[in-house]
């Protein structure tokens, strides 16, 4: 059973766009300060171009504690959670005015139960960082091993900027249908390009338990492009000569009309492979200095080899 609940949550989400992202800020006051205003300003700034072409929806949680967050998971269904503030091994949220940390195992426990959250992305410092004895200790580790399909964490301190253009950059590729994966290295890429000479693009890391990287399947109508597959046309009776008792014409009643597909639904090529099968037997490999002159040392001398059977397309 638990394997089929796992398989099942690992299935691509099919989504019409937008993305619902719940984000949260945590700045316990007993702790170095975060200013909680301009963080957030600039992250829906760097998010204005996905929000205004209604990709990506982000909505703050009100409060910083757990409770808070408890209450809003129940008033999803969200997409993804960002979370913006400090970890010392555990994420530091609020709790009667002071910090309260909350371990991977329990934040789990909040956003394990809601299948559609397939991503959590922690900007919060050593979210990715495992530890020398336990490769499993961090807390994205945590939260995938109990279920979430893919979590984004940083391994050390990152600065604000290539935060920022990360997550720019991520929430787009991800909301155009990207893998997780993909969308992680196009952000990456946009960190190395937009701040010269670091290599903060690499401290953001990806844990993910999905099969092919796939979350979400983006229900958009699809634009018409070069693979688009025209519906069959009407296949008409040919006219029938004219003879001395009339007949009538072909009409309506007599066109044979072949299924024509709807045109909101984006048709897929079928792909077929015409496989070849190949006996086993002894075939010569390697080149022959003589006949080639190009050839490579490592390509010499020719030798016999067996091949069991195989098949090729």
């Amino acid at each position: 059973v638990r394997y089929l609940e796992t398989a099942h949550a690992l299935r691509p989400l099919t989504v019409t766009p937008p993305l619902r992202i719940l984000g949260m800020m945590a700045s316990p006051p007993n702790l170095p300060p975060i200013d909680m205003a301009l963080e957030k300003a600039r992250l829906e700034r760097a998010l204005a171009r996905v929000r205004q072409r209604g990709l990506v929806q982000l909505e703050w949680l009100p409060g910083q504690s757990w409770r808070d967050l408890q209450r809003a998971m129940r008033q999803g269904p969200w997409h993804g959670f960002h979370f913006l503030g400090r970890e010392e091994g555990v994420l530091a949220v609020t709790d009667a005015g002071q910090a309260y940390p909350l371990p991977a195992n329990q934040l789990a426990r909040i956003l394990g139960d809601h299948p559609t959250l397939r991503l959590v992305l922690l900007n919060a410092c050593e979210g990715g960082l495992a530890s020398h004895s336990d490769i499993f200790a961090s807390t994205a580790a945590t939260l995938v091993q109990r279920g979430v399909p893919a979590v984004i964490a940083m391994q050390v301190e990152i600065t604000e900027t290539a935060a920022i253009e990360f997550s720019s950059q991520f929430y787009e590729a991800l909301a155009e249908g990207l893998p997780v994966d993909t969308a992680v290295t196009e952000a990456r890429k946009a960190v190395s390009l937009a701040i010269a000479n670091t290599l903060e693009w690499g401290i953001p890391v990806l844990m993910s338990r999905a099969f092919d990287g796939v979350l979400f399947d983006i229900n958009a109508p699809a634009s018409p492009g070069p693979m688009e597959i025209k519906p069959p046309q009407e296949e008409r009776v040919p006219a029938q000569p004219q003879s001395a008792t009339a007949q009538p014409s072909a009409t309506k009643e007599t066109v044979r009309s072949a299924p024509v597909a709807s045109p909101k639904v984006a048709q897929k090529p079928v792909i077929d492979f015409d496989w070849v099968t190949i006996p086993a037997g002894k075939f010569l490999m390697g080149s022959d200095k003589q006949k080639d002159k190009q050839a490579y040392d490592i390509e010499t001398p020719p030798h016999m080899l067996y091949l069991p059977g195989y098949a090729i397309s």
